[in-house]
């Protein structure tokens, strides 16, 4: 009797696992809002692939702009003396741009886009774009273009 109950149970537990389906497989990740944008940037010809040019040329880009925003960054951090994370009235006046500017360079207040009268970097990045314009490292990292 106890074969005939074990050998019972073990055809139901046999069968109830052949007629249920395998777990589903986990869902792909979603890509980031910035890896959509980095993909549309490289995508030259906008057909949705990656040749392996399109991915050459997107990589040097990428690898350019990080450049650049790191020698902005560098730049940032050591104008920043107080090193609070902003660059205040005082050390603003230190610039090398505005100090070239003389009398034409434009106030803190045009650039303090948030008015808690300091620049961030994605501000002072703003800085840089206005004030040296042909400067590449400004293009570079503003297309990165956050704080």
């Amino acid at each position: 009797m106890k074969a005939l109950t074990f050998l019972a149970a073990s055809l139901a537990l046999v069968a109830g696992s052949v007629g249920a389906q395998a777990p589903a497989a986990p869902a792909a990740p979603s890509p980031t809002p910035q890896a959509d944008a980095a993909f549309a940037r490289m995508d030259a010809n906008r057909d949705g692939t990656l040749s392996r040019d399109e991915f050459r040329a997107g990589w040097v880009a990428m690898t350019r702009t990080l450049a650049a925003r790191q020698r902005l960054r560098q730049q940032f951090d050591t104008v920043d003396a107080n090193r609070d994370g902003g660059i205040d009235a005082t050390e603003y006046r230190n610039l090398l741009l505005i100090r070239e500017a003389g009398a034409a360079a434009p106030a803190l207040a045009e650039f303090d886009a948030d008015r808690d009268g300091k620049l961030s970097f994605g501000e002072y990045i703003e800085v840089v774009r206005k004030l040296a314009p042909r400067n590449d490292a400004a293009a570079d990292a503003a297309a990165g273009n956050d704080d």
